[in-house]
């Protein structure tokens, strides 16, 4: 839900930098040890499917926003550092974690995680 709602930020920051938007999806490694076979190949259609809505959600923002859509097979906080860093990213935006941010970092939420070790400024939008 959070991410729903960094999109259209997204989207304008995107526009306004004159830049691409890259809308990732990191999937595969968790802490709990799942991954792999039938697992992960239904995560990974679930992803296509989020991207695809993602990608025609900021297409119905602003059509004038080149989109470009990225699966990672990895845990989400190294694979969103690794898009960032392979594509030459300027900025993250992330949707933030609804617990806030003293919670998310007690917890080591995941956008604490990102926002901590993220080897470019991240803008986190949290939920209204």
């Amino acid at each position: 839900e959070s991410a729903k709602e960094a999109l259209p930020v997204a989207v304008t920051l995107a526009k306004d930098l004159g830049v691409t938007l890259v809308i990732a999806f990191a999937y595969g490694a968790t802490t709990n040890g799942g991954g792999g076979g039938d697992q992960e190949r239904e995560i990974e259609k679930i992803g296509e499917g989020l991207l695809a809505d993602a990608a025609a959600a900021a297409a119905a923002i602003d059509a004038s926003v080149t989109v470009h859509t990225e699966e990672v097979n990895g845990e989400a906080v190294e694979g969103l550092h690794a898009v960032a860093a392979d594509r030459g990213a300027r900025l993250l935006v992330i949707g933030g974690d609804k617990a806030g941010p003293v919670l998310g970092t007690i917890e080591g939420g995941v956008a604490y995680r990102i926002v901590a070790h993220s080897p470019v400024p991240v803008l986190v939008v949290t939920p209204k």
